[in-house]
């Protein structure tokens, strides 16, 4: 038994602070235009001849264009009013569920090809050198229309592709300039100041996705004490609409939609198709074990910004049921996991995985873990609750290598700390060890 982590019982939550760029400039300072590559990158463009001119990317415009270019039609689902403590905001006239169409034009625009890298002095280590990818960029023109006319924008725009096959528009819309009907019917406090609205939009062969968000920014203090700023995000409106289950950069994709050259059903059968498995417990036999995967509902996403060398373009990931069935019964039971997918240089695929999402925050009480998991024989004197740490790899030439951990969680008692002191937090030991496998 080894004890390996004391969980601290207060967690810190991360503040997105959206900064605003030169239109035209492309995404070198800018969180908004950028997409996510990264807040501090030195960047060199070099203005190409023409949509045919093929980039050091590998690609040219013409090919970003072929998707990008045209009308979108996507459903959208504008948010309910923002109302968290002292600040409300509410916006109108639309409201509920509506319609988004976005029409993309090139009509001989700049396109520029940008060689971006960290810049120095940032603490950036070579493998964060994916937050800085070298990207295209394209002018183009922006038709935004809501359906019932509370977007009905004509903008400049720059369409940024780090591969063709998914490209994004980042545009900063004042809220006294918006074309449409949109406006803040209500906002509080008075003193409180609106930032612009950001529409973010993502083109890929599945379809649009995007999001038009907005900030507030409160100022506090003063007089002789001391002065803060505070910032949070207003969600205004998002398509396809409902919850966005993938991540800024990611695109979402059906179960049998190739972002590159596989797709979530290649991932899972592959996952399927292993045999000669065995699970072996620390100390003990081989097993014969079955394990399966299984893909119900939610989106697969594929990473779709960074470069190859940075081995993030084209990852897969989703949500999925795993079960695992031992012979000689000391596991059998299916629990969540996330499964993903790894692309070779060729974006085919060359490695699988699954895991049980966040193990050691993820715990239980001791009854449940055991019809959850199935996992019989295991010593839990002592313990109040349980955890599962689960993972393994699959390679497409048949082999696998998995491993298990069972945790024992002694709940932490921070009801006599005295305020102002911390508390240790949760002990958490793992008390039994199992691999899995065919190597």
């Amino acid at each position: 038994m080894r004890s390996v982590l004391r969980c601290s019982v207060m967690f810190l939550s991360a503040c997105l602070v959206l900064a605003s760029c030169q239109k035209g400039q492309g995404p070198e300072d800018s969180l908004d235009e950028s997409g996510g590559f990264g807040p501090s990158c030195d960047e060199v463009a070099t203005v190409l001849a023409g949509v045919d001119e093929v980039s050091p990317l590998g690609f040219a415009a013409a090919d970003v264009l072929a998707i990008a270019a045209g009308e979108h039609t996507t459903p959208m689902v504008w948010a309910e009013p923002f109302d968290d403590g002292p600040i409300l905001v509410e916006f109108g006239p639309e409201s509920g569920e509506s319609e988004l169409t976005a029409t993309i034009t090139h009509e001989g625009g700049e396109i520029r090809h940008i060689v971006s890298t960290p810049e120095e002095g940032e603490g950036w280590d070579d493998e964060m050198e994916e937050y800085c990818p070298d990207y295209m960029a394209i002018d183009v023109s922006l038709r935004l229309v809501s359906q019932g006319g509370a977007l009905d924008e004509n903008v400049d725009a720059v369409l940024i592709a780090v591969t063709p096959a998914y490209s994004t528009i980042y545009e900063e819309l004042a809220l006294d300039e918006i074309q449409g009907s949109f406006e803040i019917t209500r906002y509080e406090p008075e003193d409180m100041k609106l930032t612009p609205m950001v529409v973010s939009i993502g083109l890929s062969k599945f379809g649009m996705t995007g999001s038009a968000v907005g900030g507030v920014e409160i100022e506090g203090g003063g007089d002789g004490g001391d002065s803060w700023v505070g910032f949070g995000q207003v969600d205004y409106a998002a398509w396809p609409g409902g919850e966005q289950q993938c991540n800024p950069g990611e695109v979402a994709a059906p179960i049998d939609g190739a972002f590159q050259e596989f797709s979530g059903q290649d991932v899972l059968d592959l996952i399927g198709a292993a045999a000669g498995l065995t699970l072996t417990w620390e100390g003990g036999e081989p097993s014969p074990v079955v394990v399966t995967a299984s893909h119900e509902d939610g989106a697969i996403c594929f990473t779709a910004t960074g470069g190859y060398e940075g081995g993030s373009l084209g990852h897969l990931r989703m949500d999925a049921s795993a079960t695992v069935a031992a012979e000689d019964g000391s596991m059998d039971g299916t629990f969540d996991v996330v499964v993903r997918g790894r692309p070779a240089a060729d974006g085919t695929l060359e490695e699988a995985g699954l895991s049980v999402y966040a193990p050691y925050a993820t715990q239980m009480p001791i009854a449940q873990f055991e019809e959850t998991y199935g996992i019989t024989g295991v010593d839990f004197t002592g313990y109040e609750r349980a955890g599962l740490d689960f993972s393994g790899n699959y390679m497409p030439e048949g082999g696998v290598a998995g491993a298990l951990t069972v945790l024992g969680i002694i709940p932490a008692d921070c009801d006599d700390i005295p305020p102002g002191e911390g508390c240790e937090g949760d002990t958490i030991d793992e008390i039994a060890m199992a691999t899995w496998g065919n190597q």
